[in-house]
């Protein structure tokens, strides 16, 4: 989904990882997804399922 560089600190990455689970727990995520799953032909996140 995301990549860093091998240098990127853990704690840069950790940050990262907290934001998008906290982007994917209030719904923002979903809400992204639908609307541009309407204009795009594949689905960039397969492995996300819509969740409540």
């Amino acid at each position: 989904m995301i990549a860093f560089s091998k240098k990127t600190s853990d704690s840069i990455v950790q940050n990262w990882r907290n934001a998008f689970n906290e982007l994917l727990a209030d719904g923002t995520i979903m809400q992204i997804r639908k609307k541009w799953n309407n204009i795009l032909e594949d689905d960039p996140f397969p492995e996300i399922e819509d969740k409540p």
